[in-house]
């Protein structure tokens, strides 16, 4: 397990007195002492076997040696003659565990890797609090997806100089999708960050302290100047209801569903410049006991406020289904079914014909699910011609604006908008909705609870037809809990290969 300090904390250490490194360095090795303890708690590490039944259940304590490295590892351009850039981190070696019999075992490593971002997350919050208590001031919600924490005070060019590593694995990255087009995957990444490695030799000795110094001056950061960052400041009256609110507001942005490890480790990342990352996990408990979180099957949590939204959302579709918005004459459809097998060069087949014929008939809200390649574009290209021979509008939307300009382009329709842009358009007035409207939102799947909440609302107040289209393949769960939201539970092998990306518990 490797516990790395943000970059801010190890320049402001690489520029201080011995005294202040002293004090940097004990906040840091608390932190890491506190994030063991909480891996002995609440990480069920040991395996056992009772009546050929496999169980997993916690460690008394841990055998572990922590190895404290002050600078990271030299790149291929520090190598001849350079200096390493600062960096304050741990490694530390999980050796075995006690069990609660006494006896000294193995540790089921798989579940060290499923807890690294929530040990990271711990980490990194302790150390933020232990940071305050020496009277440095923090900014959290930092870096990466918002999870990390950076000194006020020490210059991000002073950071970003000190982090020439960071900076090779950045270009050697870019360098990959320029090349392949894509994304680095788990294995390839791993690859190209052993690359920018330099040789575990020995280097001739410099002084690092001298050069740090003159760096740090260079930067604005002079030894004398970090003084000024150590202010005796009050702590909040009321921290974790802080807290608690950025949490309701936070867990459930990008999706309506998370597993409980994730729960506590946001609330962790949320926790730098509120509380001890303890006071965050009683947080967590407290909005379960008062009902602002709710714990749904599979170890999977979501909040009332979206739960009750998604719920209203099922009530509303459900009360206009006998609606007949927007409705096709047979002779319409026939037209416009023969127009599209002309277009095609073949016909329809049966599973098509009866989807046309069901999302353009009875109901104010339609879904049509087709896995890709089945020819859902086929069937909306059909239904939009229909409804425009009957003197309807009809809007295209999706969460991506790629994948609205290509609806626009299957279905051939005149407009198309992301969902957040039409919402916006109709609420302002500048897009109308009225019952000769229908709306095509794709990939549906893709989109959070909350637009496709209000996008529902918007259509049914004004009396038009919303059809949704998507796949169970897509990544997001319409509801937290449903059927489509049963698709996004993890297995234990996907989660594996999710944690075995990066098995770094602190560093970014």
């Amino acid at each position: 397990m490797t516990f790395s300090a943000p970059k801010s904390v190890s320049a402001l250490w690489a520029v201080s007195s011995p005294y202040e490194r002293a004090r940097i360095e004990a906040a840091h090795t608390h932190a890491v002492a506190g994030t063991i303890e909480r891996t002995e708690r609440d990480v069920e590490l040991v395996r056992t076997r009772t009546g050929g039944e496999l169980r997993w259940q916690r460690a008394q304590r841990l055998v572990a040696a922590e190895f404290i490295h002050t600078s990271s590892r030299l790149t291929r351009e520090q190598e001849t003659g350079g200096v390493p850039d600062p960096q304050l981190h741990s490694h530390v070696v999980v050796l075995g565990a006690e069990r609660k019999d006494g006896r000294y075992v193995a540790v089921d490593s798989r579940e060290l890797f499923r807890a690294a971002r929530a040990n990271g997350a711990w980490y990194r919050a302790e150390l933020a609090y232990n940071l305050q208590q020496l009277g440095l001031e923090i900014e959290g919600g930092t870096g990466r997806d918002r999870r990390y924490f950076e000194i006020r005070g020490v210059p991000e060019s002073l950071s970003e100089r000190w982090s020439a590593r960071s900076a090779d694995i950045d270009r050697a990255a870019w360098e990959f999708r320029t090349r392949y087009g894509r994304d680095p995957r788990a294995g390839e990444l791993g690859s190209i960050t052993v690359g920018t490695r330099g040789t575990k030799t020995h280097a001739a000795a410099v002084s690092v302290d001298a050069t740090w110094s003159a760096v740090g001056e260079e930067y604005g950061l002079s030894r004398e100047q970090t003084q000024g960052l150590y202010v005796e400041r009050e702590r909040t009256a009321q921290p974790t209801r802080d807290l608690a609110r950025k949490l309701l507001a936070d867990v459930t942005r990008d999706r309506s569903m998370v597993p409980e490890r994730d729960l506590y480790a946001r609330a962790s990342e949320l926790s730098p410049r509120d509380c001890h990352p303890s006071e965050a996990r009683r947080a967590v408990g407290d909005l379960a006991r008062g009902g602002e979180l709710v714990a749904l099957e599979g170890g999977m949590w979501t909040t009332r406020e979206l739960r009750e939204r998604e719920q209203r959302t099922v009530e509303l579709a459900s009360t206009r289904a006998r609606e007949h918005a927007a409705p096709v004459r047979h002779e319409t459809l026939e037209r416009a079914q023969a127009q599209t097998e002309r277009e095609i060069g073949g016909r329809l087949t049966a599973e098509q014909r009866e989807a046309l014929q069901t999302i353009t008939g009875e109901g104010g809200v339609s879904v049509l699910v087709g896995e890709a390649g089945t020819g859902k574009g086929v069937v909306l290209a059909a239904a939009s011609d229909a409804w425009q021979r009957e003197g309807y509008q009809v809007i295209g939307t999706a969460a991506a604006g790629a994948t609205a300009e290509r609806l626009a382009a299957d279905a051939r329709l005149e407009r198309s908008f992301t969902t957040d842009g039409l919402i916006g358009k109709v609420e302002r007035g500048s897009e109308k909705i009225d019952s000769k409207t229908v709306v095509v939102m794709d990939e549906t799947g893709m989109a959070d609870t909350r637009r496709l909440s209000r996008l529902a609302e918007l259509t049914a107040q004004r009396e038009g037809k919303l059809v949704l289209v998507g796949d169970s393949a897509q990544l997001s769960p319409i509801g937290a809990g449903g059927e489509a939201g049963r698709i996004m539970c993890e297995s234990r092998e996907q989660q594996d290969h999710e944690q075995y990306r990066g098995v770094d518990q602190g560093i970014e």
